[in-house]
């Protein structure tokens, strides 16, 4: 079970830092005046503390995980689900250029006991 988590970083890359708190279904994120950036509400409860991903073009995504859904999610800076997500997986993610090609790779374990090694577009 997720207990109630805090966090304060600069996930648009406007050189300001928001906060975002994550409670057993509910992320949201607030500017640094405080007003609301995005909310979004889950189905099922959550697995563990966010985890935040600085992508190429200087954006922060925030990656979240639900156990009992055996799904990923990554929030773009907007509060946008990234493209093609919720993915299939259960456990904590890792994104990467795994072969140095200049595409970005997603790894995660799922349900079904299995690596599961993603390409995002």
């Amino acid at each position: 079970e997720t207990s109630p988590y805090f966090d304060y970083k600069d996930i648009n890359n406007d050189k300001t830092k928001e906060y975002i708190f994550l409670t057993r279904n509910t992320l949201k994120v607030f500017s640094a005046n405080k007003a609301l950036v995005y909310k979004y509400e889950f189905q099922s409860p959550l697995s563990g503390v966010p985890f935040f991903f600085l992508f190429p073009d200087g954006t922060g995504k925030i990656g979240v995980v639900s156990e009992a859904e055996n799904k990923l999610y990554l929030f773009n800076e907007n509060g946008s689900l990234y493209n093609g997500f919720p993915l299939t997986g259960k456990t904590y993610f890792s994104i990467g250029d795994i072969n140095n090609e200049g595409i970005i790779n997603l790894i995660t374990g799922s349900s079904d006991n299995s690596i599961y090694v993603y390409q995002l577009e």
